[in-house]
């Protein structure tokens, strides 16, 4: 009865860091979008293709992360190290995200 309630809250955490990597990689998606439009921009870097290219590079290494997690999900495959540090680097990437659009929001164009 143990192993059943540790195995669906292991269930529980990968449906949940593949949801928060899911919405980072669209958060990603969007803040270099809004980027390579110029709607956000520092005087220094102009429209900021180095921001529009970090998101697509953020986006493939996170696609392939999530992939790999739900894919050891649907397989039922044990946890590994990639689940923990998935979970801290979608959370860190979808903070400076949102950093990152706050800041340059507040700049004068």
């Amino acid at each position: 009865m143990i192993a059943s309630h540790s195995e669906n809250l292991f269930y529980a955490f990968r449906i949940a860091v593949l949801s928060l990597g899911a919405f980072t990689i669209g958060f990603a998606i969007y803040v270099g979008i809004i980027y390579a439009r110029g709607a956000l921009h520092s005087e220094v870097y102009g429209r900021g293709r180095h921001v529009m290219f970090i998101a697509i590079s953020y986006c493939l290494l996170a696609a392939e992360l999530v992939f790999e997690i739900g894919q050891r999900a649907v397989n039922s495959y044990p946890i590994t190290w990639r689940l923990p540090v998935a979970a801290v680097a979608f959370g860190l990437g979808s903070y400076s995200l949102l950093k990152i659009v706050k800041t340059k929001s507040k700049m004068h164009r």
